[in-house]
C-alpha cells in the first residue's frame, strides 16, 4: 500500500486583531530588541508624506526603508533593498523587521528577510522550499487588505530577465506576528481599496473550485468569501467595520491560498507583459475567462459570476461601458490618450444689472505634445468647461467640431468623491463617458480624455497609430 505524504502545515504565530491594536506595538516589539541590533521598518511610499511613521516607536537607530509600490515587486529591487539595509547594518544583526503598506511591501520585507539569512540573489529563491536559514523576527501591519501576503508562506516577485512572476515560497518566508487594525486602513484611495481587496476574492472561489483542497482550507476561503460580500455588496464598503472584516478575510484567504485556478496565471502574465497591478489583472482576466468559457460551452461556477458582478456592482451607477472599455484598452496598450488637460482654473463674474452669473474657464491642455491655452465661458462651470475643451480640440482632431456633450449628471460619494456621467453626441453616433474622481473638476477632466479618445477611436485615428 503507497504511503500517503501529508504536508506539516505552518501559520503566522501570533495575531492581534482590532481597532487601535497598532498602540500594542512597542510592546510587541520590545522582547526583540537586541542591545546594538536596530529595527529595520519597511513603509509603502505613501507614508514618505503622512504621519503614520511619526506615530510609531521607531528609536534613533533603527533602519527607515521606504518601498516604490508603483510597480509590482521585483527580483532586481528586492536586491537593490537587500544591499541598502546590508550597507545601514553594517555588519550588525537586524532585531526585527517591520512591515507597513499592502501586499507589494509585506512580499519585499519578507523577502529582504530571507536574504539577509542565505547567500545569493532574490531569483536564486523563486520557487519551493529553496530558501534554508530562517529571517529574523517579521511583525507585519497591513495598511491595504486582499492579498493575503500578510498570513501566506510567498513573497511574489516579477522576474524581468525570465519573464516570470513567481514567489518565495517557504515556511521561512512567513511573518511570526501581525497587528490587523483597521485605523491603518483609513487613508486608502477608494479604487485602490476596491481592486485589491478583491484579490481575496479571487483567490479564495479558486482554491474552491480546484481539486487540491481539504476541510480546513475550504473553511477558510468560504468564510473569506462570505466575508467579501458582505463588504463589497454594502452601502458604505469603507466603513470602519468593513475595512476590518476585509482585513480578517485578506487574512484568512492568505491562510487558504496556494492554489489558485486560471485566473492568477493570466492575470500574472498581464502583469509581467503590460506592467498591470495584480487586483485589476485579476479583474480583466476574469471577464475574458467568464465569456470565453460560456462561449465554449463550459459550465461557470456560481463564484466566477458572482465575482464579476461584485466587480460591476462597484462600477454600477459610477461607470459606462465606454469608460471601461477605454480603461481596458490603455491598459492593453492599445489607447495612449493624445488629449490631456494639464490645468484648469475657474472664474465666475457676476453682472448685476442683470442679475446673471458669468463662469469663465481658463484651460491648459496637451495634443500630440502640443501646450493648448483655452478659454471658455457660459452659465455655468459645465458650460465653460466644455467650450474650452471643445476650442481646444477644434481644428486639430478631424471630423470634431460636431461633438456635443449633451447632459452631465453627478452624485456625490461617501469620501468625498464624485461620481459623474455624461452624454455625447457627435452627429448620428451618441454615447456617455462617466468618472469617480476626489472633485468634480477632476471627473471632467478625466471625462474630457474619454469622449476625446472614444471619437478618436471611431474614426479609426488609433488604428493608424
Amino acid at each position: 500500500m503507497a504511503e500517503t505524504s501529508y504536508r506539516n502545515a505552518k501559520n503566522v504565530g501570533h495575531v492581534m486583531i482590532g481597532q487601535g491594536s497598532i498602540s500594542q506595538l512597542e510592546g510587541v516589539i520590545a522582547p526583540h530588541r537586541g542591545n546594538s541590533e536596530p529595527a529595520v521598518w519597511f513603509f509603502d511610499h505613501f507614508f514618505k508624506h503622512n504621519d503614520l511613521p511619526d506615530r510609531l516607536p521607531i528609536a534613533g537607530d533603527d533602519i527607515v526603508v521606504f518601498v516604490d509600490t508603483t510597480e509590482e515587486p521585483t527580483t532586481d529591487g528586492i536586491d537593490m533593498y537587500t544591499d541598502q539595509v546590508r550597507k545601514e547594518l553594517d555588519g550588525r544583526t537586524a532585531s526585527v523587521l517591520l512591515a507597513f503598506g499592502g501586499g507589494a511591501t509585506m512580499d519585499t520585507c519578507k523577502c529582504v528577510g530571507n536574504l539577509l539569512t542565505n547567500p545569493g540573489r532574490a531569483e536564486d529563491y523563486q520557487g519551493w522550499e529553496l530558501v534554508k536559514n530562517p529571517a529574523p523576527y517579521k511583525i507585519g501591519c497591513p495598511t491595504l487588505s486582499g492579498t493575503g501576503s500578510e498570513s501566506s508562506r510567498t513573497g511574489v516577485l516579477c522576474n524581468e530577465v525570465k519573464n516570470l512572476k513567481l514567489g518565495m515560497n517557504s515556511d521561512f518566508t512567513m511573518f511570526d506576528q501581525l497587528i490587523l487594525d483597521p485605523d491603518l486602513s483609513v487613508t486608502v484611495p477608494r479604487e485602490q481599496y476596491f481592486f485589491t481587496g478583491i484579490d481575496t476574492y479571487m483567490h479564495c472561489f479558486e482554491s474552491l473550485s480546484g481539486s487540491y483542497r481539504n476541510v480546513v482550507v475550504d473553511a477558510l476561503a468560504e468564510k473569506a468569501i462570505d466575508l467579501s460580500r458582505q463588504v463589497f455588496l454594502s452601502s458604505d464598503m469603507m466603513a470602519v467595520e468593513n475595512r476590518e472584516k476585509l482585513m480578517i478575510a485578506s487574512y484568512l484567504g492568505g491562510l487558504a491560498a496556494g492554489f489558485v485556478g486560471v485566473v492568477h496565471p493570466l492575470s500574472a502574465g498581464l502583469s509581467m507583459v503590460l506592467h498591470m497591478h495584480h487586483g485589476i489583472a485579476n479583474c480583466y482576466a476574469l471577464s475574458v475567462l467568464v465569456e470565453r468559457m460560456n462561449k465554449m460551452g463550459y459550465n461557470v461556477t456560481r463564484d466566477l459570476i458572482t465575482s464579476l458582478d461584485i466587480w460591476k456592482e462597484y462600477h454600477r451607477g459610477y461607470a459606462t461601458e465606454v469608460s471601461i472599455a477605454l480603461q481596458i484598452l490603455r491598459g492593453l496598450g492599445r489607447v495612449n490618450s493624445v488629449f490631456e488637460i494639464q490645468d484648469v482654473k475657474v472664474l465666475a463674474e457676476r453682472i448685476p444689472t442683470v442679475s446673471y452669473t458669468r463662469s469663465s474657464v481658463v484651460m491648459i491642455s496637451r495634443f500630440e505634445g502640443e501646450e493648448i491655452t483655452t478659454v471658455g465661458t457660459g452659465s455655468d462651470m459645465l458650460e465653460a468647461f466644455w467650450q474650452a475643451m471643445s476650442n481646444a480640440i477644434r481644428g486639430r482632431i478631424p471630423q470634431a467640431q460636431n461633438l456635443r456633450v449633451s447632459s452631465t449628471r453627478w452624485r456625490a460619494l461617501e469620501r468625498s468623491e464624485y461620481s459623474s456621467i455624461c452624454d455625447v453626441t457627435n452627429g448620428e453616433r451618441s454615447w456617455s463617458v462617466s468618472a469617480v474622481q476626489a472633485t468634480e473638476l477632476e471627473c471632467l477632466c478625466s471625462m474630457a480624455r474619454d469622449v476625446v479618445d472614444y471619437h478618436l477611436l471611431g474614426i479609426g485615428y488609433y488604428k493608424k497609430k
